[in-house]
């Protein structure tokens, strides 16, 4: 059992009916599930960042800010604390949110922002 798992293959997918595989593939259905959920919320993120930088860029403002990224890094590192999720790996994912529409490698601009009704 041990030589499969190593290479990505596993016998207990075969007996589809033993407790241990249906118990998994449930675990597994509510991974997927949450998978949904994370990737829907990172959209609206997405969607509140982009209306947040409009406004900014329509009143002149300065798109990228250390001061709130730190608040949000904070804030976050706190929250994964106290889910007893390591605060550094929340780190690291946030910051590659935050920097996907602000920041050195995001090629944001003042003119490239469109315009939120």
């Amino acid at each position: 059992m041990l030589a499969s798992m190593k290479t990505g293959h596993s016998r207990i997918d075969a007996d589809s009916t033993s407790p241990f595989t249906y118990g998994l593939s449930r675990i597994r259905h509510q991974i997927d599930q949450v998978d949904s959920e994370m990737v829907a919320l990172i959209a609206k993120r997405a969607t509140l960042t982009k209306r947040a930088l409009a406004l900014k860029a329509e009143h002149g403002m300065c798109l990228h800010c250390p001061q709130r990224e730190q608040e949000i890094i904070d804030r976050v590192k706190t929250l994964a604390a106290g889910h007893g999720i390591d605060s550094l790996t929340m780190e690291r994912i946030f910051m590659l949110l935050l920097r996907q529409y602000v920041g050195p490698n995001s090629g944001t601009v003042a003119g490239s922002i469109p315009r939120i009704e």
